[in-house]
């Protein structure tokens, strides 16, 4: 479950990236990946399901400072208030830029973001290892279920997750 693991709220706030620019003239010429370089902000995924329950993910990101807090709810509409889980904190550092194939919203450029969870707790400390692509006003992080889970820079996704993107406020 999604909301279950501290560590996943993470992975699912931190996903940014900007399009590969095309060069103009006579014959387009393929530019390298741009990796971004400021997710600042407020972002928010509304109304997510995780097993029998939803929940909501508020997120700032302010110059490699980040905090998050998650609501749960008992119903689809997420009127009803099951818990506020207590606001996670983390540091983050943005990588470079990395080809993802477009299948998701037609992006494939996305930026490396390694984040470190300072929050009080068994997982203080744990590093994670993703993707973040931005497009619109829309923030995509890396798919991390399976073999590419984020637990080492081996293992950072390699394409981002569909289900979920958050919007900015």
């Amino acid at each position: 479950m999604i909301c279950d693991n501290p560590v996943r709220i993470w992975l699912i706030i931190g996903l940014i990236s900007v399009l590969a620019a095309c060069g103009g003239g006579g014959t387009a010429t393929a530019t390298a990946p741009v990796a971004l370089k400021s997710i600042d902000g407020n972002w928010a995924i509304d109304c997510f399901p995780d097993g029998a329950t939803f929940f909501k993910i508020v997120a700032n990101f302010n110059q490699g400072m980040g905090s998050a807090v998650t609501t749960i709810y008992t119903d689809a509409a997420c009127t009803t208030v099951m818990m506020i889980d207590p606001p996670q904190t983390m540091t983050y550092v943005l990588g470079e830029a990395v080809t993802v194939d477009g299948s998701v919203a037609g992006i494939t450029s996305a930026t490396q973001f390694d984040s470190t969870d300072t929050t009080p707790g068994p997982e203080f400390g744990e590093v994670d290892y993703d993707l973040v692509a931005i497009k619109d006003n829309k923030l995509y992080v890396g798919y991390s279920d399976g073999a590419n889970d984020g637990t080492t820079p081996t293992l950072r996704p390699t394409q981002l997750d569909p289900d979920i993107v958050l919007t900015k406020m």
